[in-house]
């Protein structure tokens, strides 16, 4: 008997979008599942329509996001209006982060924590 071979990946390829770009309906994904006993009248009117162009065997649609209009991105107004919560969220997670590892300098382990805070988000803004 062989092994099943599990593969384990994320919606995003291993590149997820930046936080300040990504629109939060969708998850940045452009697209919502959906099936036909949601509660949200606009989703099920998308879901009504994606039925009839081609009926689905489970009942799930992928519908587009009404919000960013199937991006996955918000505006750039938006993302600037982000930028005040964004960071205080990277204080945040800087004040809390637990202890630096056995032998890493305070001033490396601060860098790596400005990178994790703000910098690989900021890398992926035009993702």
């Amino acid at each position: 008997m062989t092994k099943p071979q599990i593969e384990f990946t994320d919606r995003y390829g291993g590149m997820p979008p930046s936080w300040l770009r990504a629109c939060f309906r969708c998850e940045a994904m452009g697209c919502i599942p959906t099936k036909n006993d949601t509660a949200d009248d606009e989703l099920r009117g998308l879901w009504c329509a994606a039925e009839l162009r081609s009926p689905s065997e489970d009942g799930w649609h992928f519908v587009p996001c009404s919000k960013c209009g199937g991006t996955g991105r918000v505006s750039w107004l938006r993302s600037i209006l982000r930028i005040p919560r964004w960071f205080w969220a990277g204080l945040k997670f800087i004040r809390h982060y637990p202890g630096r590892a056995p032998g890493m300098s305070r001033l490396s382990h601060f860098w790596l924590l400005v990178k994790c805070a703000w910098l690989y988000d900021l890398a992926r803004l035009f993702r």
